[in-house]
């Protein structure tokens, strides 16, 4: 038994954020400065105003092409968009390609997903000149396809999850395949690209599920979870593909410990202005950081037994998933996933009445929930049956 419900022909939406504002200054080392009318365009999205800013923008593209194609005298150096003198083409176009990314955004809430595509991919060819030019020397496998910044890979995962809604499933995993190509170690593993997030991972391996390609989603899914301990649908997406829990929580364990280096190595950092003055306190401050590195470790506990609670129950092993999700249920007594998941382990092991009453608690807290309910249909169906069956029976008796 498994209530995983099979991916759609088209990626989920929400693997892009829906406040894409905050891409637009998240890359700012990669980023040119903005243009006075970028930012006001920028401004109108955040205010969901999306017609107004693809128009707005499609004037300063106009204008922006009409400057470069202007005939100048010899004589006369050419500006670029802040003004400045130049006489580089791959500068005096780069202010486009923030241009395009709002453009293709736009089209992305409009659901021209087609549109969006060829925006992205106008912004693409910019952003791969300009950085490749400035920084010609690369570690990538394919020093011809390979994203050159951050920037970059931010629009090549916006193109992919657009291509993707328009049913272009193979296509957009093989420009990822391509984009973030995989270097080997010495040793022999694979490492994720430089440029890799999490979000090109999780869309990564969802296209892979989606092309019946399991061990790659695997892999992909595996560098999430590396990168996030507490990615769950990752959990949920390998222990859907057979991983064995021991190697889950071996990924879990190891992104936490990276978790809590980088946190306390990020409070020492911020710390050492202030303690630069004052001595003797080392013991205390190895004290604390070690406190604060077994919390980080105990916030991890629940994600584990999630991990033990999906894989068992993917393994169909009904009672062991049912003790995880029940001792989850305990800590967290209002989660309506863990709760209809529960529903579902009461429902196939027979227990009809504690499965209704996991189905009503959902309903409660969300009376708009709608997984699982055709599951809790078939229950209501059954306990309807069974008790007019008593009832004939208690009259003919």
């Amino acid at each position: 038994m498994s209530s995983y419900k099979a991916h759609p022909n088209t990626v989920n939406n929400s693997i892009i954020p829906s406040n894409m504002i905050a891409q637009y200054e998240s890359n700012a080392n990669d980023r040119p400065p903005k243009t006075p009318l970028q930012q006001q365009a920028i401004e109108l999205f955040h205010a969901h105003q999306f017609l107004s800013c693809e128009k707005l923008s499609l004037l300063e593209l106009s204008q922006m092409k009409l400057n470069l194609r202007q005939p100048l005298p010899k004589t006369t150096p050419r500006k670029n968009y802040l003004g400045i003198n130049t006489n580089n083409a791959i500068e005096d176009t780069i202010a486009m390609a923030t241009t395009y990314e709002l453009l293709g955004d736009c089209a992305n809430r409009a659901e021209r997903f087609l549109c969006a595509v060829e925006y992205y991919r106008q912004a693409v060819t910019l952003v791969h000149d300009y950085h490749y030019t400035r920084s010609p020397r690369r570690t990538t496998r394919s020093a011809d396809d390979g994203v050159t910044s951050s920037w970059e890979a931010t629009l090549r995962v916006k193109e992919c999850q657009a291509l993707s809604q328009t049913g272009s499933i193979i296509e957009a995993a093989s420009i990822l395949e391509r984009c973030f190509p995989r270097p080997r170690l010495r040793d022999g593993q694979i490492a994720t690209n430089d440029f890799s997030t999490l979000q090109s991972l999780m869309l990564h391996g969802h296209l892979y599920m989606l092309s019946n390609r399991a061990s790659d989603a695997i892999v992909q899914y595996r560098f999430a979870l590396a990168k996030n301990p507490y990615a769950i649908e990752a959990v949920e997406q390998l222990a859907v593909l057979g991983c064995a829990d021991t190697a889950i929580l071996e990924l879990v364990d190891e992104a936490v410990k990276n978790f809590a280096q980088e946190r306390i190595a990020s409070v020492k950092k911020s710390k050492k202005g202030d303690d630069t003055m004052q001595t003797g306190n080392d013991d205390e401050d190895k004290n604390q950081d070690d406190a604060k590195d077994n919390n980080n470790n105990e916030l991890l506990i629940p994600v584990r037994d999630y991990v033990l609670a999906v894989t068992s129950l993917h393994r169909n092993q009904l009672h062991a998933s049912h003790q995880h999700f029940s001792k989850l249920n305990n800590l967290f007594p209002d989660h309506p996933y863990i709760l209809i998941q529960l529903a579902h382990i009461q429902q196939e092991l027979g227990q009809i009445l504690g499965s209704e009453q996991s189905y009503k608690r959902v309903r409660a807290i969300d009376p708009t929930w709608v997984e699982g309910m055709d599951k809790y249909a078939h229950l209501l169906f059954q306990l309807r049956m069974s008790r007019k069956n008593a009832f004939l029976l208690q009259q003919g008796g």
